[in-house]
């Protein structure tokens, strides 16, 4: 069930990420193009691609949380006995799922303190800028349930 749920939001924030990274790079050109073509510049195109690079990076993290293509330092682990890399692997999950557990909460609360904060083109709340990080730590505390169970498959028995 949580790996048909995971690929579900795999797929969304994929599509999610792609589309935000292409207004980013839209909003980037029609600055350029307004401010040194047309001398007249489009305002609110730098408060869009903020917003818009904000959400692609944190969405994109959570994308390459779920590929497992962050850069690691393996140069120990690729050495030890297969029952010690799983014990590591459940460890890691399991502080991995509390990291984002505090992440979800404290960024959560940043988004409701400024809830009523806005940005002075937009008129919209600067919340905007902040939500993207307590949704990507939902995904990859999702992601990490996935993960844990699947290293509790593989459990080595101690004894």
């Amino acid at each position: 069930m949580i790996k048909k749920l995971n690929r579900y939001f795999y797929k969304t924030l994929y599509w999610a990420t792609a589309l935000t990274a292409i207004l980013f790079f839209l909003m980037v050109c029609i600055n350029v193009f307004t401010r040194y073509i047309l001398k007249s510049p489009f305002i609110a195109s730098i408060e869009l691609s903020r917003l818009f690079f904000v959400w692609s990076c944190f969405l994109a993290a959570a994308i390459t949380y779920y590929k497992k293509g962050h850069i690691i330092i393996s140069f120990i682990y690729d050495k030890l006995p297969d029952k010690f890399k799983i014990l590591i692997s459940i460890t890691i999950n399991l502080l991995s799922i509390l990291f984002f557990i505090l992440i979800f909460l404290w960024s959560t609360e940043v988004v409701v303190l400024i809830w009523n904060t806005e940005f002075p083109i937009l008129g919209i709340s600067q919340s905007w800028l902040y939500i993207p990080v307590p949704l990507a730590s939902l995904m990859m505390f999702m992601f990490s349930i996935e993960f844990l169970k699947e290293n509790l498959k593989h459990k080595p028995e101690l004894v």
